[in-house]
């Protein structure tokens, strides 16, 4: 090492050794050695001579480098190699450090720190500068760490996004312990804001999705996301209270060097509210806003897979198509909202008097109907009564309902010829003029065009109707009902 109080324009003298003796070729080769290691190392070295006034330490000079620091200069070596530090090295202007060398130098003490500077085309760099005192001056270590930090900057935007967001994020190991869980996860399953001092939760994905794990319900959708890296589907998040959240889930797997998972991680939605709004628009969908019934598209469709049931046990089904009497005077003689009341009073009837198991729908104005399949529901005949009741309810109030007029065929494939026709004709009853009274005649019982003269055993013209009294019907609510059907 040159002397520390030698001129600055001193070259630096080695010690001599003798070039045709052993050790002054080992001594050589070891140099070389040295060298080369140095110049590989990204990091750029710099040797620095203190330059001192009196006994103070006023300047250093460079009195060695290695090849990062040559590119961080942008000089060669030769030219760096005897100039003052500051002169070749812009940067150090810029990091403004050179009373901490000057304390590194004189304290013997090292320093270590990460600092930011900017370029002349304003962008930021970071470095990390260390100083090691070393004798008669100290050496120098800068590594830009640009690109470190600027991950980390990234990183520290996505936790403040994934902090903030209102989707459930999480992360688990292989073993399903739970490792990260943002704002929205822990505010939904009333964790602390804080996890616990070692770092983990209290919770496992065997505690929140037990569903996911091995044996569960949806374990198929842990290998999918190992095989093929993702999963997308519908499931549900269970809160510390039980209760069970549905979910639009993203689940992610993170693989390891060896092409195994070794994390996953998920991104859950909350989707009460879509399902809520689902099941409300298929309600709209399918159910008569005024009675609560099935309108017509949900009794077709409801009762037409409980046909295709009954056909596949072999049961025979019953259709009952009612009407209200003088329902057109109940609104011109009392107004709509009684005629509104008398509606909602027939549905109500009709629950009372029909099994749960059954379908009832109001197919539009003052039409009803009804589909029950024989032996589906109460098979120890507990419809009856309830039925009874509903009556007996009724006359209490000064009214009269008339109990339906079943007429039965004694073959069931005549029954469904019967059904068929009335489902074809009830469409025509809507539809305005004769068809209307066609259809009526249909779902009566009538003969459908394509059946025997004989498929139904009375008619409705001659079959016995109950008549009431001009002066009972006078005094009585416009609340009856007259129902008919026919059993297929």
């Amino acid at each position: 090492m040159a002397d520390a109080t030698a001129p600055l324009d001193a070259p630096v003298a080695l010690a001599p050794r003798p070039a045709d003796s052993p050790t002054g070729e080992l001594a050589l080769a070891t140099e070389r050695y040295q060298r080369a290691a140095l110049d590989a190392i990204p990091e750029a070295w710099v040797f620095l001579r203190s330059l001192r006034d009196g006994r103070r330490v006023v300047d250093f000079a460079v009195i060695d480098m290695n090849a990062a620091a040559e590119r961080l200069a942008g000089r060669p070596r030769a030219a760096v190699i005897g100039t003052r530090l500051r002169e070749c090295f812009p940067v150090q202007v810029r990091l403004d450090l050179h009373d901490t060398y000057v304390a590194v130098a004189e304290g013997r003490v090292s320093f270590d720190d990460e600092r930011c500077v900017y370029t002349e085309a304003g962008e930021e760099q970071w470095l990390h500068v260390r100083a090691v005192p070393i004798p008669g001056g100290l050496a120098l270590f800068t590594r830009d760490i640009s690109d470190r930090r600027r991950a980390e900057s990234a990183r520290a935007r996505l936790a403040a996004i994934l902090e903030e967001t209102p989707d459930v994020v999480t992360v688990s190991d292989i073993d399903g312990r739970l490792q990260y869980l943002n704002g929205a996860g822990r505010a939904m399953l009333g964790l602390p804001p804080q996890r616990s001092a070692d770092g983990a939760y209290d919770l496992s994905m065997a505690d929140v999705q037990p569903q996911l794990m091995p044996g569960g319900a949806l374990e198929e959708a842990t290998r999918i996301a190992a095989r093929e890296g993702t999963w997308r589907g519908e499931t549900v998040l269970r809160k510390r209270d039980g209760r069970d959240v549905p979910v639009e889930q993203v689940l992610i797997a993170h693989f390891g060097a060896d092409g195994r998972p070794t994390y996953y991680s998920s991104v859950m939605r909350d989707i009460t509210d879509r399902k809520q709004a689902e099941a409300a628009l298929r309600s709209l969908s399918l159910v008569d806003e005024l009675t609560t019934l099935y309108n017509r598209r949900g009794f077709l469709t409801v009762a037409g897979q409980a046909l295709d049931r009954a056909r596949e046990r072999g049961a025979p089904v019953l259709v009952f198509y009612m009407d209200m009497d003088d329902f057109k005077r109940i609104n011109d003689g009392h107004g709509h909202a009684e005629g509104d009341v008398a509606l909602r009073t027939v549905a109500d009837v009709l629950r009372a008097t029909f099994r749960e198991s059954d379908v009832i729908g109001r197919l539009g104005g003052d039409e009803f109907v009804a589909f029950a399949v024989h032996g589906v529901g109460d098979g120890r005949g507990g419809d009856r009564p309830r039925r009874d009741r509903s009556h007996r309810a009724a006359a209490r109030r000064g009214e009269r309902r008339a109990r339906p007029v079943v007429r039965a065929e004694p073959q069931r494939r005549r029954g469904e010829r019967v059904a068929r026709a009335a489902r074809r004709r009830l469409g025509a009853a809507h539809a305005g003029g004769p068809a209307r009274q066609r259809g009526r005649r249909a779902v009566r019982g009538e003969v459908p065009p394509e059946g025997p003269p004989n498929d139904v055993t009375s008619s409705p013209r001659s079959a016995p109707r109950t008549r009431t009294p001009a002066a009972t019907r006078r005094r009585s609510r416009p609340r009856r009902a007259s129902r008919r059907g026919c059993r297929a």
